[in-house]
């Protein structure tokens, strides 16, 4: 064995991969995460730290152009696959590390690859081709080599340590196609702010932003088209994109309540907890006994309840006829923990206003919002999760 052969088995010990969900495959996201922890290897959180990109579930036209821009983005050696049936996940893992050390098919990709990645969305895809990685979500293009994010006016800290944001391009607002009205005049092609006024008659920056679904810790059906006042969000369009799996088993009660307190948790940035919780998450889809699992919840919530930082973080988060962030928070979990100790055919009862919340709420939610703090609300409303899913708790 050589030395770039001893290498490469090192390197790919510990593979870091990048894991892009579609729109209706949260269970079988959740299980390749779950098979990835249990390998030991590292789920990553930007192109420029993946050694492999695993898609679950067969994307739509909307999201392949963005998943073309974000797999351009990875240094090789590089492996990319699509995920649709759970029963190929082991073989897909384990093509992985082979795929990583095939050193002539690694050649023969890095040197077909583009030099540049393109920037042109598809017609009729939302415009989210503009990839940023940077670890300052919330920030502004301009702003993406910036110190760490500061807490907003409200005095939340909303910086996320290892996320990685994906925004769309901003762009001029004239009516038309999206991709036929980028004024490509800013610096590196960026466009510049319009200027408009405000109610007030100010002088305001007016830019055009579109967010997710490959956002982390963003539902992956969801896309914002967000007009913004400077970071403040003015106006706001929210579409869905169709799902694109064709299966009707859903994730445990237990799964999906664990999962959206996650991803809540690592927005804030309280990353530890939110790693906790993802194991718990993890043993559920995997079948650990529910006992185990409840004994390590309950101790859990108490840690969550007595936080005082958690608490103050989540303070005035809530959308319109919502209850708080933290009591959402509290109630998944505590929800999560009931159904882990009772019959999962028993139907849970739903509080009135807290089922999936429509395109209509989700919008006067995030208006009048600062950007940095949109992906908390986002977060809070836990809108990827099924509608059968208690997601209050009285």
């Amino acid at each position: 064995m050589g030395v770039i052969d001893w290498i490469a088995g090192v390197g790919t010990k510990r593979v870091h991969v990048l894991v892009i969900e579609t729109p209706g495959a949260s269970l079988l996201r959740m299980r390749v995460q779950a098979a990835i922890a249990a390998r030991g290897w590292v789920e990553a959180t930007s192109p420029a730290d993946a050694d492999a990109l695993l898609v679950c579930g067969n994307p739509g036209s909307p999201l392949s152009e963005l998943i073309g821009a974000v797999w351009e983005q990875i240094p090789s050696p590089r492996h990319r696959a699509m995920l649709t049936e759970p029963g190929t996940l082991l073989e897909f893992l384990d093509a992985i590390p082979i795929a990583l050390q095939n050193e002539r098919s690694q050649r023969a990709d890095a040197h077909d690859r583009p030099q540049h990645v393109s920037m042109s969305p598809a017609d009729g895809a939302p415009d989210m081709t503009r990839v940023d990685t940077s670890d300052t979500p919330g920030m502004h293009h301009s702003e993406a080599e910036a110190e760490p994010p500061l807490p907003d006016d409200s005095g939340h800290d909303v910086s996320m340590h290892t996320d990685t944001m994906y925004e769309g391009t901003p762009q001029k607002n004239s009516g038309s196609n999206p991709a036929m009205d980028m004024n490509m005049s800013g610096p590196a092609g960026i466009p510049l702010a319009e200027g408009d006024q405000d109610r007030d008659g100010l002088e305001m920056d007016v830019t055009h932003l579109t967010l997710g679904p490959i956002l982390a810790a963003w539902p992956a059906d969801l896309v914002l088209h967000c007009t913004l006042h400077g970071d403040v969000v003015a106006d706001a369009r929210v579409e869905r994109l169709p799902s694109g799996v064709a299966t009707t088993e859903q994730p445990a009660v237990a799964s999906q309540l664990c999962d959206a307190a996650a991803r809540l948790l690592s927005v804030i940035g309280w990353d530890p907890v939110a790693r906790q919780v993802d194991r718990l998450r993890n043993d559920i889809v995997s079948g650990v006994p529910p006992q185990d699992v409840s004994r390590r919840l309950n101790r859990l919530i108490t840690q969550i309840r007595r936080s005082r930082t958690l608490r103050w973080s989540l303070a005035g988060i809530h959308a319109p006829g919502a209850r708080p962030a933290r009591d959402r928070l509290l109630g998944w979990l505590q929800s999560a923990q009931e159904s882990l100790m009772a019959d999962e055919k028993r139907p849970f009862h739903i509080p009135v206003g807290e089922l999936a919340l429509s395109e209509v709420d989700i919008r006067l939610a995030v208006l009048g919002q600062e950007l940095s703090t949109v992906r908390l609300i986002i977060a809070s409303l836990a809108t990827g999760t099924s509608p059968r899913v208690v997601l209050g708790h009285e």
